[in-house]
């Protein structure tokens, strides 16, 4: 993966976090929203996947954002679909050795990928409408 996967600076976005602003604050895990924020977001979001270097969360932004700390990682791949990064990324994480960085793991990766990027949004389209009937299927059974 380290042939494709780049890093996007993010420090100028690392934030104070507030209960109230105009922007998410990303934090890594499972709660990924940490709160919101005035500050200028990163407005370059539809093809970064934020991904929590200690934790291997992965968050796909679907507005500007901002982030809270230098553990979250903002990842793309030239001339890549940010969803289909995404999956990507969902596919190959690393197995989880407790508190580490994990991110030049990641990157070490072998995959596989289409370079075609019609098939990237069809690939991507076909994912999350899955993921959509999953969370579906879920809730209806609750």
């Amino acid at each position: 993966m380290r042939d494709i996967l780049n890093n996007y600076s993010t420090k100028k976005y690392i934030v104070d976090i507030f209960d109230v602003g105009k922007y998410k604050v990303i934090q890594q895990g499972n709660e990924p929203i940490a709160g919101y924020s005035l500050e200028e977001p990163c407005n370059n979001y539809e093809d970064i996947v934020l991904f929590g270097d200690h934790t291997l969360s992965l968050y796909k932004p679907n507005a500007a954002f901002l982030i809270a700390s230098d553990g979250v990682k903002a990842f793309y791949a030239t001339n890549m679909n940010g969803n289909y990064l995404y999956n990507l990324l969902e596919n190959n994480l690393p197995n989880n050795e407790g508190y580490k960085r994990y991110s030049n793991i990641l990157k070490n990766q072998d995959v596989k990928i289409t370079p075609n990027k019609d098939e990237q949004n069809k690939i991507s389209t076909l994912l999350f409408n899955i993921d959509n009937l999953i969370t579906l299927h879920q809730r209806k059974q609750k």
